[in-house]
């Protein structure tokens, strides 16, 4: 059961995040990877494809070397020509990968998540990409393993939740030792 402290705080930083946040910011309004809550806004449209980007290649597991820091992305491909526009949410599983935002137009930190500030523009092939940095702790026991989780949602760009859907990608890092 959730404490009467605990549940006020929480009301008071949704009511604060929702004031605070600018009209751009359509999106992300209390949703995770670990509760897909985007589809329950966001109905009828079509799922993306939503992959973790390395180098620009799609990956599903990566090594990172202890204490260092690797540039990643979020790829949300729309599968619909009506979807014009993307978002994403990421999160980790574990403190031994801390999440990074680089300096990117449109992408923010909210407490240990990184998620989009406004909505992104497909390029011509209906990509948007997002990119972010994770960073392995230096004190991260060698071989432990964190999953990113992350949700891209292919929108319409119209400024409703109709006609978008998200869809999950994960990624399993482990930390090695240089």
């Amino acid at each position: 059961m959730i404490g009467h402290a605990r549940l006020l705080g929480m009301v008071t930083l949704a009511a604060g995040m929702a004031v605070s946040w600018p009209p751009e910011a359509l999106g992300y309004s209390s949703g995770a990877p670990d509760n897909p809550n985007c589809n329950t806004c966001h109905v009828g449209g079509t799922a993306p494809t939503v992959s973790f980007m390395s180098n620009n290649a799609a990956v599903t597991t990566l090594a990172v070397p202890r204490g260092s820091v690797v540039t990643l992305a979020l790829r949300v491909k729309s599968n619909s020509p009506s979807q014009k526009a993307a978002s994403f949410n990421v999160t980790s599983t574990s403190p031994a990968v801390v999440l990074r935002v680089p300096p990117a137009p449109g992408i923010k930190m909210i407490g240990a998540e990184v998620t989009h500030s406004m909505r992104r523009q497909n390029d011509a092939n209906g990509i948007a990409d997002f990119p972010f940095a994770i960073a392995a702790s230096s004190s991260a026991t060698c071989g432990s393993a964190t999953t990113l989780k992350g949700l891209g949602n292919s929108v319409r760009g119209a400024g409703t939740t109709s006609g978008n859907k998200a869809a999950p990608a994960t990624l399993a890092v482990t930390v090695t030792c240089p």
